[in-house]
């Protein structure tokens, strides 16, 4: 089996110290053996790729209250 990842991400300031937004991705690409549940393994491989949106919205509505919101 193998595995890699990669992430990316950037937060902007959209008011000075009381509202974030952050963006960006995820992807992930896994190489396994098409029967890995099954023995014998046999050495015919399968491949599966994601690319994931991610999102967030951080609020800073007075000095102790604080809203977070994110998709992803």
């Amino acid at each position: 089996m193998e595995r890699w990842s990669l992430y990316a991400y950037d937060t902007y300031e959209v008011m000075p110290s009381k509202l974030w937004f952050t963006t960006g991705f995820s992807y992930d690409s896994v190489i396994f053996p098409e029967n890995f549940r099954q023995i014998p393994i046999n050495a015919n491989e399968a491949k599966a790729h994601q690319l994931g949106p991610k999102a967030a919205l951080v609020w800073n509505a007075r000095e102790d209250v604080t809203m977070r919101l994110a998709y992803s």
